[in-house]
């Protein structure tokens, strides 16, 4: 299984390259592979990433009360982007373009 997370968006780390990929694997050998393999990935890509971004999270993350900030204002920003949505869907619908719109609210 990978798991990739990026907190560009949510963080508003853009341009940072701040995230994280998580690999599970059945067991030790296919992991050291695994690990083999993605170590010549990021030596190729970059050799050393930023750590700017990082070490913002980690204060985030890390610290009780700038998470809980963190999570109320992430709330707060979905609940206008859902706003958005919902107002720019209706805009369209008033205006009796043709199609199905329920895709910008789902």
């Amino acid at each position: 299984m990978v798991v990739a997370q990026s907190f560009a968006k949510t963080m508003g780390l853009y341009g940072e390259r701040t995230g994280a990929l998580h690999f599970v694997c059945a067991d030790k050998t296919t992991a050291g592979k695994l690990m083999s393999q993605i170590k010549i990935i990021v030596r190729v890509n970059y050799s050393s990433p930023p750590t700017h971004g990082a070490r913002i999270a980690a204060a985030i993350l890390n610290n009780p009360a700038n998470r809980q900030q963190w999570l109320e204002e992430l709330v707060a920003v979905v609940a206008r982007m859902d706003a958005m949505r919902k107002a720019l869907r209706s805009a369209i619908e008033a205006k009796k373009v043709k199609g199905d719109w329920s895709h910008i609210t789902t």
